[in-house]
């Protein structure tokens, strides 16, 4: 678990002094944040105040509150404060893709179905309401194709603007690299990532503002610096969640998918260096061979990837933690109100660098077939 803080009751007592501003401060923060700066702000104090009496409890009680049930509201907190900082225009767009991507292989599936009807429909029917015919076959495979290619047209739209939004974030992929995250389970968790690093950022920088507006009053920029100090603890659990899933999901089901994989491909090729098949059972053999084969190398792109990704969420978590540490002593200390104002700026300077940790070294897809392998795995990972 995160390390918690130790407060003096002095302290706490300086913290639960004047109320702050709430509906004001929001005015010149960007608009998804602006929407939800109320919940937020209210999260964020509900939070202080748990991290403040936690020394005070006892490890564990059959009664009443101890650090363990303490902890878990404290992560509970933190999850409500990630929701929140969720909110943006990328994650909608996000959420509209994987909506749209999901359409696409059920519409495939649709079209093959309608092909294989096809070749046993007759020309013409005496019972059209009952019997299609080849022609009804012809006309439902050109909608659904139709079907498949606006909504394909769709998703290119979205993919632009998810794009230009990962640009003004710092974040700037070339088309092969936005191709294989907006592809994968890495793209979903790496672009709510990136707004929750982007809303932090907005939010620190109003922190910031009002601990600077504040130098006289003692208890009001410590309260806001303590806010910091609770917008740090959520990034850090939002790398250590994406950590979570890949340690714990991706990684383990990958493996699952490229063993089975792996053992019906060897079966193929067992049976092709025996004698007794006929050349149609060998064509679909050898098919059968190639594509297993396919799915293998789509398999190790797609670990490779979470490998990286993983490496460079420690190394991003290494930097936050590093910088709690300092937040919390520096929380934990009574200071000048103006070396709180510059304190958070400089941890906004740090957002600035992880940020860039995000993205990890991409390898791009080697061909449209590997392209195709890689998004069923993600269909099957998404499951």
């Amino acid at each position: 678990m995160r390390r918690l803080f130790t407060l003096c009751a002095f302290a706490a007592a300086l913290l639960l002094s004047a109320p702050l501003p709430r509906q004001t401060d929001a005015a010149e923060l960007p608009e998804p944040v602006a929407g939800i700066w109320n919940s937020l702000y209210e999260t964020m104090e509900r939070t202080i105040g748990l991290r403040d009496r936690h020394e005070t409890l006892p490890e564990s009680s059959w009664f009443g509150a101890d650090r363990t049930s303490n902890e878990k509201k404290i992560d509970e907190l933190l999850d409500r404060a990630m929701e929140l900082l969720l909110t943006s225009e990328v994650n909608e767009q996000r959420l509209k893709m994987r909506e749209l991507q999901a359409k696409i292989p059920k519409m495939r599936r649709s079209v093959e179905e309608y092909r294989n009807k096809r070749l046993s429909a007759p020309k013409t029917t005496k019972l059209p309401w009952i019997v299609k015919t080849v022609k009804d076959y012809d006309g439902m495979i050109a909608d659904a194709e139709e079907r498949i290619a606006d909504t394909a047209a769709r998703i290119a739209g979205i993919r632009g603007k998810i794009a230009e939004n990962l640009a003004s974030y710092n974040l700037n992929l070339d088309e092969g690299q936005l191709d294989v995250l907006l592809t994968s389970v890495v793209g979903d968790d790496l672009l709510k990532n990136a707004v929750v690093f982007e809303n932090v950022r907005a939010v620190t920088t109003k922190l910031m503002e009002l601990a600077g507006k504040n130098r006289d009053d003692m208890a009001t920029a410590r309260r806001y610096y303590g806010m910091y100090v609770v917008l740090i603890d959520v990034l850090i659990h939002t790398q250590n969640e994406f950590i979570r899933r890949i340690d714990g999901e991706y990684v383990p089901r990958i493996r699952d998918i490229r063993d089975s994989v792996r053992k019906s491909l060897e079966e193929g090729q067992a049976a092709l260096a025996r004698q007794g098949f006929s050349e149609t059972q060998r064509k679909v053999l050898g098919t059968n061979v190639e594509s297993n084969s396919l799915t293998l190398r789509a398999a190790k792109l797609y670990e490779d990837l979470l490998s990286r990704q993983r490496s460079r969420l420690v190394l991003c978590l290494h930097g936050l933690e590093r910088d709690r540490e300092v937040a919390k002593n520096t929380y934990d200390t009574v200071r000048h109100s103006s070396d709180l104002s510059g304190l958070i700026q400089s941890g906004l300077k740090l957002f600035d660098t992880l940020i860039a940790l995000q993205v990890p070294e991409i390898r791009t897809f080697e061909n449209a077939g590997i392209r195709r392998e890689f998004e069923e795995l993600t269909r099957r990972l998404r499951e």
